[in-house]
């Protein structure tokens, strides 16, 4: 049984995913609502001609989250493409799996195998962007520059990007099997084959 051939078996992790992603923007707006309205402004205000050294910081940080996220997805995809492609050199796409791993699809199965590595890396570039929106919040709670607040609201809607759908999940999916099909083909075989 393949995610991609029966949605239903991806849908609960597709939904926990979801969940986790949905949690990590909603901690990032409650900890920035906090900071606006709760923390008071520290004197910030009366020094209006300071420079907002950890603004700048935390822009060039934010900038080169969205670099490195776009870099570390593309690594994450294609090593665990690899991967899984040189574990089983010449075997179909979907082969029949009898057992089942703890998170419900089959252990042996490639497009499983695959959305294993789609939930790593969305997991992964989720917590870069977390990371860059949550020093963005710090920075406007300690200087009150109106410009860090605003690439934090960027950094979560780039987490807000990343939630997938079940039918973004399988296009992936195929997509992978495609290239790991690709892979498996230009793959020169073994001297006791």
């Amino acid at each position: 049984m393949s995610p991609v051939d029966h949605p239903n078996a991806i849908g609960p992790q597709v939904r926990v995913l979801r969940i986790i992603l949905s949690a990590l923007i909603l901690g990032i707006v409650i900890f920035a609502a906090v900071s606006h309205f709760v923390v008071p402004a520290g004197g910030a205000d009366a020094d209006e001609d300071k420079m907002p050294i950890l603004t700048y910081v935390g822009l060039a940080f934010g900038m080169s989250t969205f670099v490195a996220g776009h870099m570390l997805n593309i690594v994450i995809t294609t090593s665990g493409r690899r991967a899984i492609a040189r574990s089983r050199p010449h075997q179909s796409r979907s082969a029949p799996a009898e057992a089942v791993s703890t998170d419900g699809l089959p252990s042996g199965d490639d497009a499983a195998n695959l959305f294993r590595v789609y939930f790593v890396k969305t997991l992964i570039s989720a917590a870069i962007f977390e990371g860059a929106a949550l020093f963005l919040v710090v920075a406007y709670m300690l200087e009150r520059h109106m410009l860090s607040l605003g690439f934090a609201a960027l950094a979560t809607i780039a987490i807000a990007v990343l939630l997938p759908t079940q039918d973004r999940v399988s296009q992936w999916i195929v997509e992978q099997q495609r290239l790991m099909e690709n892979e498996r083909i230009s793959q020169p075989t073994g001297v006791g084959e």
